[in-house]
């Protein structure tokens, strides 16, 4: 991921977790880096996702998922109230 290579990252994701893991907290981190993979993509529909199936279904409680969750949703939620610049294109009926 930190060399710009996000198709590969993403396959790794998916493969770790197609592999099932016993350590809840790598499984979650990894979706967490899933959502940043498509928040770089702009994909922020998916990384949302994400982020929400990691929110309700994580029980960990002494760790920085939750706080890593709530950061991304919330720039999600900021860049969603962002007003879009106005198009100049109309459709006239004739």
């Amino acid at each position: 991921y930190e060399k710009g290579d996000y198709d590969k990252a993403e396959a790794e994701v998916f493969d770790f977790a197609k592999k099932g893991t016993p350590h809840q907290y790598w499984l979650a981190r990894s979706f967490v880096l899933l959502s940043d993979i498509y928040l770089t993509r702009k994909e922020n529909l998916q990384a949302q996702q994400y982020l929400e199936s990691v929110k309700a279904n994580y029980k960990g409680t002494n760790d920085d998922i939750m706080s890593l969750v709530d950061e991304r949703l919330k720039r999600i939620a900021d860049a969603q109230q962002k007003p879009k610049p106005k198009s100049n294109f109309s459709i006239e009926n004739n």
